[in-house]
């Protein structure tokens, strides 16, 4: 069974407003009220469902996708979307843990995700926010020049892109006032709520089917699973996939997850040629980290401030101004 009706909404996910939500038509979506047969459910419709339904219906599958609520007004709307092939780990300390052939291929397979990323959505201009970006690396904390070089010399040992800037370097040419960093090709930006829709949108086009509805229960007896859902329907899937961001049903009781909250501002649009160099994205060798990133109108957004400790929603909003002010500094 899924959550009761206390359950976890949209907007307990996330607080204020988000810079994307302006000048997105609502997809079209109905009641379930019918009983039907499909190859794969996705539960969920934001930006991880859009991104399954996408492909498995490109693959020849017939898919359904239902969302207790708007599709990609959850999570979606709130991510600062900066598809980076870095990971939150550096290769260093990857290497460390699993050797370093196995951590040198997991950054390969992620440079390459972003590089198909980005070719499959720039053949959607639908999206129209999709750019190119590299990514600035900043020393920070505990990690500066020199543990910023051991990084780069590792990661051009693994065949991975990227270049050395020492301080001087970095001020000519980012004007920023850190002892290094690391500056690498082959990331992205976009709009999330747009390729959230656009994704989903070319899913529909193929034959998914999309509906308003909650799955209340599964029952997995037999060859497939049945989904009940509150419209009246039920679903019968040979697979479910489960796409519900920080909402996760009662039937999933791994501890491997852990819900934490981030905070982000996003300022008015700025000045033609006021901003750094190349828009590219922004984030810290340190832990927790900042981030950013500019948008298509020219805004900044930058976030951080990570806490794990502070995730009820009233708690969270209630520090928005001064995170806020300290993400300003």
């Amino acid at each position: 069974m899924l959550d009761d009706a206390d359950a976890t909404r949209q907007s307990d996910l996330r607080g204020g407003m988000s810079p994307w939500a302006a000048g997105v038509k609502r997809l079209i979506r109905k009641p379930l009220t019918h009983n039907i047969a499909v190859d794969v459910l996705i539960v969920g419709a934001g930006i991880t469902g859009s991104m399954m339904a996408e492909r498995l219906t490109r693959l020849g599958h017939q898919v359904c996708i239902i969302d207790r609520e708007r599709p990609g007004f959850g999570s979606t709307v709130a991510s600062t979307a900066m598809l980076e092939w870095e990971i939150d780990r550096s290769l260093v300390e990857l290497a460390a843990i699993y050797g370093f052939e196995r951590a040198a291929e997991v950054y390969r397979l992620s440079l390459g995700a972003v590089g198909g990323l980005y070719e499959l959505v720039n053949a959607m201009p639908e999206v129209g926010s999709l750019r190119q970006r590299s990514t600035v690396y900043l020393a920070g904390g505990d990690n500066g020049a020199r543990e910023l070089l051991a990084e780069h010399e590792l990661r051009k040992r693994a065949g991975l892109p990227g270049e050395f800037l020492d301080h001087r370097t970095l001020r000519a040419e980012f004007d920023f006032d850190r002892d290094a960093a690391i500056v690498s090709p082959g990331s992205a930006e976009v709009d999330p709520l747009r390729l959230s829709h656009a994704l989903l949108g070319a899913a529909v086009a193929r034959g998914a089917m999309l509906f308003d509805a909650e799955a209340v229960s599964f029952d997995s007896g037999g060859g497939a699973v049945t989904v009940a859902t509150d419209t009246g329907g039920t679903i019968e899937a040979a697979n479910v996939v489960l796409a519900t961001g920080y909402v996760m049903p009662d039937i999933v009781t791994s501890d491997l997850h852990k819900t934490a909250s981030s905070w982000v501002i996003a300022t008015p649009p700025q000045a033609q040629g006021t901003l750094w160099r190349d828009g590219a994205l922004i984030w810290e060798a340190s832990s927790p980290y900042l981030y950013a990133r500019t948008t298509i109108d020219n805004r900044i957004v930058i976030g951080g401030e990570d806490d794990d400790q502070i995730v009820e929603p009233d708690a969270r909003d209630a520090l928005m101004p001064a995170k806020a002010e300290i993400l300003r500094r």
